[in-house]
């Protein structure tokens, strides 16, 4: 039977939905899984290349029996990338699509280990990130089939959505190692920053793909698919604006002067519309900088990010005696206690398995003792953790200029 536009789309969004979500590389087998069942075949995979042994890799698979694995492995555990097929796929981004028994020849290596595993028709999708070759993905079935060209449409979008889940967490853990280098990593860092906006182009590249479909698709799908848009771009924007406030901090002399606290936190209010907000005029003024407004935007971000639409958030100050403690609580799902301890960690765990990196909170904290105080989240009520969260962060007070 063949499948329409509508079911490509809805399938797309599924798994793109799964690799958006996918924090770790290792859960892309989940991702895996759920391509194999929703799309109806026998067997997937996913090599990556390994540059120097010029090697394409079999990292994670889906569908073979135990059997059949040991035999794919014993078969094709390593695939030579130096192969004219292969290269085709890994470096020049042609997808490689076989059907039928005749196809065997276009790559006779990697059809032959999947014959021993019964598979009849696959494919062979580039993984990339821009022009950077990451690895390929292997779809098989066991028996014949089609590839329709909405289908190898929706399959070479797949393959760049798993390019960016793939580069994200490489440049995730390259920018750790850099900002452990620190002053020594820096020409580093900025060669990643390149690559991270680079990456930001490409996933342009993929919601004009998803503009193209949706375009086949009627005119009720619209606000659905618009939503995917948006909520691509505010991962990249994100992604670039929390890594371009960390090179800010790293970067700029300390020079701090007398802020009044009320106009910063009004003007962070304006960009959070729609969410509910209360906010008590403080007459406050404390030593702090052009970067305080990042501290406000991410703890507002965060509270709206998984507290949903519902989400009440206060912010009020109170003078103490090391200074002034400002207080930014809501009314979301709290956090618990042995996530607090390491919350405001680089890369530290945020409140559910959705969430970020954890970078926002970690620029909270470096801001805060930038400034010369100190960060902490405890539970908006005491003894309830699933009645929101209250961050406090410790400003020291001074005269306005």
């Amino acid at each position: 039977m063949r499948r329409g536009t509508r079911f490509w789309l809805h399938s797309l969004k599924q798994l793109v939905g799964q690799i958006h979500e996918a924090e770790e590389l290792e859960r892309l087998s989940e991702v895996l899984d759920a391509t194999r069942s929703l799309l109806g075949y026998s067997i997937a995979a996913v090599f990556r290349i390994e540059p120097r042994t010029r090697t394409a890799v079999l990292k994670m698979h889906s569908g073979f029996t135990e059997a059949e694995r040991e035999a794919f492995r014993e078969a094709l555990d390593r695939i030579p990338i130096d192969l004219r097929k292969m290269t085709e796929v890994l470096f020049e981004g042609n997808a490689l699509y076989v059907s039928g028994k005749a196809g065997g020849s276009a790559a006779p290596e990697l059809s032959r280990a999947l014959r021993e595993s019964g598979i009849a028709d696959f494919c062979l999708i580039p993984i990339r990130s821009g022009r950077l070759a990451l690895g390929a993905l292997l779809l098989g079935c066991r028996e014949d089939r089609r590839f329709s060209a909405e289908e190898r449409e929706m399959l070479a979008i797949l393959g760049l959505e798993m390019g960016n889940a793939f580069m994200r967490e490489l440049l995730q853990r390259k920018m750790l190692d850099a900002m452990n280098r620190a002053e020594e990593a820096r020409e580093e860092a900025d060669l990643y920053l390149d690559i991270m906006t680079h990456d930001l182009n490409n996933l342009n590249n993929v919601i004009l793909g998803y503009a193209g479909m949706v375009s086949e698709v009627a005119s009720g799908e619209t606000l659905e698919y618009a939503t995917r848009i948006e909520t691509v771009l505010r991962q990249a924007i994100e992604m670039i604006r929390n890594v371009a406030t960390i090179r800010r901090i790293r970067e700029k002399e300390i020079r701090l002067r007398p802020v009044e606290l009320d106009p910063v936190i009004k003007g962070v209010m304006q960009a959070f519309p729609t969410l509910r907000l209360d906010f008590r005029k403080t007459g406050i003024c404390i030593l702090a900088d052009e970067l305080l407004p990042q501290i406000f935007i991410n703890l507002i971000g965060n509270s709206q990010k998984f507290g949903g639409d519902g989400v009440e958030v206060a912010i009020h100050a109170e003078r103490v005696e090391d200074g002034v403690i400002v207080t930014v609580e809501d009314t979301g799902p709290g956090i618990e206690e042995e996530v607090r301890t390491t919350l405001f960690q680089r890369y530290g765990r945020g409140r559910s398995p959705k969430g970020g990196k954890g970078l926002g909170l970690y620029i909270v904290r470096m801001l805060a003792e930038r400034y010369g105080g100190s960060v902490t989240a405890e539970e908006r009520v005491k003894g309830e953790p699933g009645r929101g969260t209250a961050v406090k962060i410790l400003f020291r007070e001074c005269t306005a200029a």
